[in-house]
């Protein structure tokens, strides 16, 4: 999928198949992962092999004990040498239930050092449709 643009800022829109049930930071996590592969997929298979580190807050905003789908709304929070921030919300398919909102910050580490590297200018240049303009949830 491409970036859709709202009214207030950009986003990249993966739906992902969900059995529902208790949702954990951790769970979050994972599908937020997948989203962010997703977008990635072309960058990541055509640049060397890297290792990504990170951290993840996630707030849980309510259930989705019956969700078939989840709607998982991407967006670039910021970029800078090294790490990124994608921010995110989790909801219902038709993105009227939301279920939790947060951000996810990875950092490019090289594979064999295992210290920070660059983003590639592809990476960048990419992914700049995503970068917020406006920086808040919405």
């Amino acid at each position: 999928m491409n970036a859709v643009r709202d009214d207030l800022n950009p986003k990249f829109v993966f739906f992902v198949p969900f059995a529902g049930g208790d949702l954990t930071p951790a769970n979050v996590t994972v599908q937020v992962d997948r989203a962010i592969a997703a977008r990635c997929a072309d960058q990541i298979a055509a640049a060397p092999p890297f290792d990504v580190a990170g951290d993840a807050a996630v707030e849980l905003l309510g259930s989705s004990a019956s969700a078939a789908t989840m709607r998982i709304d991407l967006w670039l929070e910021d970029i800078d040498a090294s790490s990124c921030t994608w921010g995110f919300l989790c909801s219902s398919e038709n993105g009227c239930v939301p279920y939790a909102r947060g951000e996810r910050t990875l950092v490019k580490l090289d594979a064999r050092s295992h210290r920070p590297q660059p983003w590639s200018e592809s990476f960048r240049r990419t992914n700049a449709d995503l970068l917020r303009d406006f920086h808040a949830f919405a």
